[in-house]
């Protein structure tokens, strides 16, 4: 078998072997609130200067994920699941939009 044959078999059996263990671990209602806390972040450290923002969007991204008790590889997994499914991506943003409508 040739060496590039063999890496696209190793590669495929791994994605297969992903897609199927991978399960959404954060509910929807939390992922919303998680979701919307990393945004408003976001909006604020877009008003340090420039130099800064890397660091400050570091900080506060690692705060809120310990506040929320989630690691960043858990919230990349199950947000990439939730954009994966339309529906479920649907849901995601209209409990976002419900949030930020009860913080206004």
């Amino acid at each position: 078998m040739s060496r590039v044959s063999l890496l696209v078999l190793i590669f495929w059996s791994i994605s297969i072997g992903c897609s199927n263990s991978e399960r959404k671990t954060i509910p929807l209602d939390k992922m919303a609130l998680i979701v919307a806390d990393l945004d408003l972040a976001d909006k604020m450290v877009r008003q340090y200067p420039i130099a800064d923002r890397d660091s400050m969007s570091d900080l506060l991204e690692k705060s809120l994920l310990k506040v929320h008790n989630v690691s960043s590889e858990e919230l990349e997994v199950n947000l990439y699941l939730y954009q994966s499914d339309y529906v479920e991506y649907e849901k995601l943003l209209k409990e976002i939009s419900k949030i930020y409508d009860t913080k206004s």
